[in-house]
């Protein structure tokens, strides 16, 4: 899959008038750890890209999961004399869950104490957005796992995790298999 890298300095086009009746799987169902380095863009919506990359131990599949795509916040610089404050970049927190965290803590660790994978987060329409550099590279996330369990007899322990990076630029949509994130 081609992905075509944002430019600020193009002419933004046309805005396009969503459908107003059109709902968007806004549940994050699933998600993907990508080793830094790994070409995202070999990708696509054939199950059988995915293979190589999971085979390698470059993509990880996290599925199911709960989660939802939080407000980013911004960083700015302040201006000094006539400079006005300037935007640095967004700050992105993204939190999930998923149940059955014993048989994972390994993966979590790794993932926890690395900072060699970003991640590709999977909505219910099978739509992801994966946070990307200029040139097309996995932006490195901050993974912080944590172990939760309720009070209540037979309820569940949870493995919850939050995804922390910071971009300038908007996360990229792609289409993935629906086979590898059911639902």
């Amino acid at each position: 899959m081609a992905i075509t890298p944002y430019n600020p300095t193009a002419d933004p086009g046309t805005f396009t008038v969503p459908d107003s009746a059109l709902k968007r799987g806004s549940r994050i169902i699933g998600v993907a750890a990508i080793k830094v380095g790994f070409d995202i863009e070999t990708l696509t919506t054939d199950p059988t890209t995915w293979d190589l990359g999971i085979g390698e131990g470059d993509v990880i599949i996290i599925n199911p999961v709960t989660g939802n795509w939080t407000e980013a916040s911004a960083t700015e610089e302040a201006g000094i004399g006539r400079i006005n404050t300037e935007f640095v970049n967004d700050e992105y927190d993204i939190p999930a869950k998923h149940r059955g965290p014993d048989a994972n803590l390994s993966l979590w660790n790794t993932l926890k104490l690395s900072n060699d994978f970003g991640g590709l987060f999977v909505f219910e329409d099978n739509k992801a957005y994966v946070p990307l550099n200029d040139d097309k590279t996995i932006i490195p996330i901050d993974w912080r796992p944590r172990i939760s369990s309720e009070e209540e007899l037979q309820k569940h322990r949870m493995m919850m995790f939050n995804a922390k990076w910071k971009s300038r630029d908007f996360p990229y949509v792609i289409d993935v298999p629906g086979s590898l994130f059911p639902q």
